[in-house]
């Protein structure tokens, strides 16, 4: 379950960082840098784990 969260996290990152490209258009021999801050959701709501007794 954590290792598919992962994943799935990671592939929208990528899709995101293609979109970004994709609207500033880079030219041959041009770079891009920077950062992306992400705020946490303020209603993550809580997961509780049982296991059989």
């Amino acid at each position: 379950m954590i290792a598919a969260t992962v994943e799935t996290g990671q592939r929208n990152m990528a899709v995101l960082e293609q979109s970004v490209i994709k609207d500033n258009t880079l030219m041959p021999g041009e770079w891009y840098g920077g950062q992306l801050h992400l705020a946490p959701r303020l209603n993550t709501p809580v997961v509780k784990i049982v296991t059989p007794s």
